[in-house]
């Protein structure tokens, strides 16, 4: 493979062709006097600093009660996702923030960009503490709009008249107006909450008129509108038992389609795959495989075999590997062979993977997308696990041992990808380091590499992973012994161009100095503490331009902290979006699609106003930036004390009308001042962590009773 290596030179910039591409690799940032918000940037103490026109912008309060906003670079920060525009983040916190109407051990906090600065709001519901309701989040299926209008939020306490007393309930919150809508009605789970049941969010079409949620891990309904539809449905039209996985796995993996009009399942004890088709209509008879009334209600099994002889050895357990966002092209894994081209060995010893494309005719429905020709792969292609699939299905990202494609070692961990017809390789993988990404926990859900260390652009034609193998040349055996896993060689970033085939290594240290620790896209788990199951950060920009990662290393002349750092990788340069001087470690939290808003999270003041030295979240915005406010005079009369007449708008309800005009009086920089620097304090078990808060929140996990391993 061509070694990709980015290439600094101390003075001069230096251009490398290398392959088939051609990297900058001096980091160049905004030049100077051609920003629009050139004169904002300049009243931050490290505005200038940033690339593309950015600025920073204080998302947090000021006043946090003394307490750090975010639990970002905890064991996993469950609970923070940004919108889609970027005008809004929500995040989690242990602090109870002035002003919130209810708190939890973690409570959650919704942040909204305004015209002169950004607003903050707790979103947590009521909760009784006397009762089971899960202390840690009302949130934590992380299902919301993707503006972050509303929210699907879980309390036993009743919050609307429906609402049976001391049930365990799902609502659907509108952050606007405050309301709450029921979603489990009916006292479906029983008296007592939990003693009648447990309940799982299953999945819900983007704009939350359709929520799907299974009770006790063995039914499934759909809610619309207020009204229930029972969805674990057979073909025949009769009650089916299904297996219902690790609850908001099925959301990340597209369980539930956008508009929620399709519903995948497993059955019990069979483990076949069905997709439920219009849940909340008549049942429609089935025919064949076509529902006789395309608009109403049938079940369809997509795991059936297709061949005109069966398979000596049986029906084989088809895991759901997922599907497109619109849920026609539903994809799973099965040792059976399925299809007169499949080999899965003479016992059906490894799996293969199969598409079911819902739109295609009868009987061409179901397509082998591992066809192994290769004779010295006695068992097939042997997937290993499903890395991602992109929004309409057509990229497919797997790892198998069979030898499929140009350059593949049969036997080792091969990243591929499947488009149209064709396998690319696109790197053999470690079966050392990297063993843990696409392996299957023993519940069968999808492989972690697909929650942690993935993540791919909407359309497919990126993706980002980790790695410990030294895949473009670079030297990744650690500097120093410290946290890098496999032989002391530590994970790095890489980036795949599917349109023009090249790997690139986006967090190599440019000087080809040695790693100092592992570089990482932020907040994963392992498989102890898995995090990241039910919404995956936006760490790319929509159209795979922008990368967003966090590092140790010092990747830029200027990074002289020796500490965590978020970077953005673009046109083959790094540039830093955190503050790489300062004295406290930065986290990546999310980006907006466009890449525009970098969120973070650091104790690093960034802004004048920020004198706490507490943990706060940071929007590194394109074109972005405040004026810095002016400190309010000391009053000397009753009068000049008081407060405006009327209230201010807020971002949170229907604008008011009302402007923003004028910069104000600006204030330079402070003067620089002595900041404590931070230590690095003794790590949790297996190094997990980089803080010591993150050991109390995992003790908190281990005795919380509604924690989700404990729910499981």
């Amino acid at each position: 493979m061509n070694d990709h290596r980015l290439i600094f030179a101390p003075v001069a910039v230096l251009c490398v062709l290398v392959g088939a591409l051609v990297l900058s690799a001096a980091p160049a940032l905004a030049v100077e006097g051609e920003c629009p918000n050139e004169q904002l940037r300049a009243e931050q103490p490290y505005g200038l600093e940033l690339p593309d026109c950015r600025a920073y912008e204080m998302v947090s309060p000021l006043d946090k009660n003394d307490s750090n906003a975010a639990q970002a670079g905890q064991i996993s920060s469950e609970y923070d996702r940004a919108s889609a525009s970027g005008e809004a983040i929500t995040y989690d916190s242990f602090g109870s923030f002035p002003g919130a109407e209810d708190s939890r051990f973690v409570s959650q906090y919704l942040s909204r960009r305004g015209p002169a600065d950004w607003s903050t709001k707790g979103i947590t519901p009521p909760f009784s503490i006397l009762n089971k309701t899960n202390i840690l989040s009302a949130y934590e299926s992380l299902i919301f709009t993707p503006d972050l209008s509303a929210g699907v939020a879980e309390t036993d306490v009743p919050l609307t008249s429906d609402a049976l007393p001391e049930d365990y309930n799902f609502y659907v919150h509108d952050f606007a107006d405050g309301s709450y809508q029921l979603v489990t009605s009916g006292g479906l789970a029983g008296s007592g909450g939990y003693s009648g049941g447990e309940i799982y969010i299953y999945g819900a079409s983007t704009d939350l008129s359709h929520i799907v949620f299974s009770f006790d891990s063995r039914s499934i309904y759909e809610w619309v509108d207020g009204r229930l539809s029972q969805v674990n449905i057979a073909p025949n039209g009769t009650e089916m038992a299904v297996s219902v996985p690790y609850a908001g796995i099925t959301t990340l993996w597209r369980g539930v389609s956008d508009d929620g009009l399709r519903v995948v399942m497993s059955s019990e004890p069979e483990h076949q795959l069905y997709v439920r088709e219009n849940p909340e209509q008549p049942q429609s008879p089935l025919s064949g495989e076509e529902c006789t009334v395309s608009s109403d209600a049938c079940t369809v099994e997509v795991s059936a075999s297709q061949l005109t002889v069966p398979d000596p050895n049986g029906p084989q357990a088809a895991e759901y590997a997922g599907a497109s966002a619109e849920g026609s092209r539903v994809f799973f894994t099965s040792k059976a062979e399925l299809t007169e081209d499949a080999k899965t060995g003479p016992a059906d010893n490894a799996e293969n993977l199969y598409e079911y494309d819902l739109d295609k005719p009868a009987g061409e429905r179901l397509t082998d997308l591992t066809v192994d020709t290769n004779a010295g792969d006695v068992d097939g292609a042997g997937v290993l696990g499903i890395v991602d699939i992109s929004e309409d299905g057509s990229y497919v990202y797997f790892v198998a041992e069979g030898e499929l494609a140009a350059r593949a070692v049969s036997g080792q961990p091969n990243l591929y990808l499947e488009h149209e017809g064709a396998i690319t390789l696109v790197a053999t993988l470690s079966s050392v380091g990297d063993n843990t990404d696409w392996s299957h926990p023993v519940n069968r859900i999808p492989s972690t590499v697909g929650i942690n260390t993935i993540r791919e652009t909407p359309d497919g034609t990126h993706l980002a992973f980790l790695s410990t193998r030294s895949l473009t040349g670079y030297n990744n055996e650690q500097a120093t012994t410290g946290e890098c896993e496999g032989a002391g060689a530590c994970r790095e970033v890489f980036s795949y161009d599917a349109t023009s085939g090249t790997l690139v290594c986006a967090s190599c240290n440019p000087s080809g100095a040695r790693p100092v620790g592992p570089s990482s896209f932020g907040n994963e788990g392992s498989n102890e503490d898995v995090a990241r199951d039910d919404y995956t950060q936006r760490n790319f920009s929509e159209d795979g331009s922008r990368l967003f990662f966090q590092t140790d290393d010092a990747l830029v002349a200027q990074d002289s902290n020796g500490r965590e750092n978020v970077y953005e990788y673009e046109d083959g340069r790094v540039y830093p979006i955190s503050y790489v001087a300062g004295g406290y470690d930065s986290y990546f939290v999310d980006a907006s699609a466009s890449g525009d808003d970098v969120f973070i999270a650091t104790d690093d003041q960034l802004l004048p106003q920020d004198t706490d030295f507490l943990l706060d979240v940071y929007d590194a915005r394109v074109d972005g930036g405040f004026p810095v406010p002016v400190s309010a005079s000391p009053c000397d009369n009753a009068d000049s004390c008081e407060g405006p007449v009327s209230p201010q708008p807020s971002v949170f309800e229907a604008p008011a009308s009302a402007t923003f005009s004028g910069a104000g009086n600006v204030i330079p920089p402070p003067p620089a001042v002595v900041k404590p620097k931070q230590s690095k304090p003794a790590k949790c078990k297996k190094g997990l962590v980089k803080k010591h808060r993150k050991c109390v929140k995992k003790k908190a996990k281990k005795f919380s009773n509604r924690s989700k391993k404990a729910r499981k």
